[in-house]
């Protein structure tokens, strides 16, 4: 079970290297704030990204709140690094997505590994 978690947590760093690297390139402004590949992509990277570091730091619910508030305040440094990044600003609609993606990325991973702890 060590091997996964090694994995998991290279993986995570990925997400993460990607996640940084995605948020330095320059976008023009949308015109209505935010759209579905938006959604789509906050929802789904930090989905990925809370299943990850999940399974890298353990899997039992303890790990899920520690997970959770990383994963947060990554998406929270995230959105302020865009501040930074000409054409691009910080959003609290992306945190939230941020939040609600990695959210459900880890009760995916704690049921999903309940369920395989049990069978």
């Amino acid at each position: 079970m060590k091997k996964y978690r090694i994995i998991s947590l290279i993986l995570a760093f990925f997400i993460a290297i990607f996640i940084f690297f995605i948020s330095s390139l320059p976008f023009p402004p949308t015109p209505f704030g935010i759209t579905y590949t938006s959604i789509i992509y906050h929802t789904g990277i930090f989905f990925a990204f809370g299943l990850f570091v999940l399974i890298s730091v353990g899997k039992r619910w303890r790990y899920a709140v520690f997970s959770f508030v990383f994963c947060s305040v990554y998406g929270v440094l995230d959105e302020l690094h865009q501040y930074f990044v000409p054409g691009r600003c910080p959003s609290l609609i992306d945190i939230g997505l941020d939040c609600f993606g990695a959210l459900f990325g880890i009760l995916f991973a704690v049921f999903l590994l309940d369920f395989f702890r049990r069978g």
